[in-house]
């Protein structure tokens, strides 16, 4: 049995995760993940699974929308709402800051030698969070399958992942349609 989240601990837990990590949504799944579900026991593998691949179809920020599922998976609409909030006030009192010092800091060549180390940071999180998603969902022969397809067709043959999503959505409909007649 998963443990009651109260609205103050889900609220705490959305602002350090928010607040804590650089490098956006993908970043904060993987921190997710591993508090939410490994550390404290409030979702299944499964659900952070089903949160992650819904957030990122979702339009708007991958962060907030995996807030905003997070919150209501747990604690309904005012989870939500208080995801949410934890979620979008770090990044807003950054700006903030950033903004009334922008001035300060345009010219440094301080700020300017630590932008290339941030890049390769975030891009070493991200091929992180890539393979442990491509680890867990690339089981069958089927899904490697399509993956490698789709992952060719979008880098070599230049066709958009829209039409990739759409065949997966026909593909699964079609699948699930054939499991039901079984």
């Amino acid at each position: 049995m998963k443990p009651q989240v109260s609205l103050w601990q889900l609220l705490c837990r959305s602002f350090q995760l928010s607040g804590t990590t650089i490098g956006g949504g993908f970043v904060i799944m993987a921190m997710m993940e591993k508090i939410y579900v490994r550390r404290l026991g409030w979702l299944t593998e499964e659900e952070m699974l089903d949160i992650t691949s819904i957030a990122q179809s979702m339009p708007g920020a991958v962060a907030v929308n995996a807030s905003l599922l997070t919150g209501t998976r747990l604690r309904g609409l005012a989870g939500a709402a208080v995801s949410l909030l934890g979620c979008i006030l770090p990044p807003f009192g950054i700006m903030c800051f950033i903004g009334a010092l922008y001035s300060l800091i345009r010219g440094s060549e301080t700020i300017s030698l630590f932008l290339p180390g941030i890049r390769i940071g975030i891009g070493l999180f991200l091929s992180k969070i890539a393979f442990s998603l491509c680890r867990r969902t690339l089981t069958t022969r089927c899904s490697r399958c399509l993956f490698l397809i789709s992952l060719t067709g979008m880098l070599f043959l230049e066709i958009r992942s829209t039409w990739f999503l759409l065949a997966a959505g026909l593909f699964s409909v079609i699948q699930y349609i054939g499991r039901k007649k079984v």
